[in-house]
């Protein structure tokens, strides 16, 4: 058996609206366009709304394109900008379980 390891990374990253609850609290942030019904319907397979609990109508949420998808993107979520460029969302529990901050 050959074992491996993950080499340390180092991300940029930004949460995305975190206190929205309404349209008209969301900002968005370079990288991320507004989206609607039809293509969060498309993203997630579900009726217009975030798969995960709060359940985020399309109107608070966002789109990032990645290399290989569109990404919806919550209120809450974490947008991470890796060495590459590459970017992607991830769930703030997710992103607290993969990521620690790094202190200067």
């Amino acid at each position: 058996m050959t074992w491996y390891i993950t080499r340390p990374v180092v991300v940029s990253a930004d949460r995305f609206n975190p206190d929205a609850s309404h349209w008209y609290d969301v900002e968005f942030t370079d990288g991320v366009r507004a989206t609607n019904y039809a293509e969060v319907a498309d993203i997630c397979r579900t009726s217009g709304c975030s798969p995960a609990p709060e359940m985020w109508t399309w109107s608070v949420c966002g789109v990032i394109q990645s290399r290989t998808r569109k990404q919806l993107v919550c209120p809450g979520d974490w947008i991470v900008t890796f060495q590459t460029g590459e970017v992607m969302a991830f769930s703030d529990e997710k992103f607290k379980s993969y990521y620690v901050e790094e202190k200067a």
